[in-house]
């Protein structure tokens, strides 16, 4: 099912624009561009709820170890991707609530920068990815 903020619990996955070309590795690339594409189509939902810009995206957890998909992560949003020195945030949660209100402080280790060029290939692909969803849906409902 696809998630916010386009909930469709019947959503599928699809890959679009295959070619004789594309190999395993296009595939695999497609699927973390994808999850980059989907991130950003959140961060945009939320920029509009809010009414203010994010200027960076703070990530957790074990993807934070992926410098492909850091890099791609930043390069897809348009805005730097901030990776805490303490990468799992479950712990890290845990340990404030254990701490009781002392003070742990987490400062920010790594500032992935996304590369102009590259940003701006990746906004004309997600501009045409983005009307995909609706297209599809019907079709992901019919199967």
């Amino acid at each position: 099912g696809g998630g916010p903020p386009a909930v469709e619990p019947a959503s599928k996955g699809a890959f679009v624009g295959i070619t004789y070309a594309t190999t395993k590795g296009h595939m695999a690339k497609a699927v973390f561009e994808g999850t980059c594409y989907e991130l950003r189509h959140m961060v945009e939902a939320m920029e509009s709820l809010t009414g203010a810009p994010f200027e960076r995206v703070v990530v957790t957890g074990g993807h934070t170890h992926n410098p492909l998909w850091l890099q791609l992560k930043a390069d897809i949003l348009g805005r730097p991707v901030v990776v805490p020195d303490i990468r799992e945030a479950t712990l890290l949660g845990a340990a404030l609530l254990g701490a009781g209100g002392t003070k742990v402080s987490n400062r920010l280790e790594t500032v992935i920068s996304p590369r102009s060029g590259i940003t701006e290939a990746y906004k004309r692909v997600y501009d045409s990815y983005i009307p995909l969803f609706p297209a599809l849906r019907p079709i992901f409902r019919a199967l």
